[in-house]
């Protein structure tokens, strides 16, 4: 069975993001190439990075 790394929590992880995207979408970005196409966690992560775009996109566009 594969390890599965651990990162250290920083100390402003709860906090908001200033500009930019959040550092979670960044990294999940960053991590979908290291997974081979088509398996569960390849899926998942390209589910959740369309779902959370849309979202984005919705929530700063202004309703007219």
């Amino acid at each position: 069975m594969t390890q599965i790394e651990q990162y250290a929590v920083p100390a402003d992880a709860g906090a908001l993001p200033t500009g930019g995207e959040s550092p979670v979408i960044e990294r999940m970005r960053g991590l979908r190439s290291r997974w081979p196409s088509g398996s569960g966690v390849a899926v998942f992560n390209e589910a959740y990075l369309g779902v959370a775009g849309l979202v984005g996109h919705f929530l700063l566009t202004p309703c007219h």
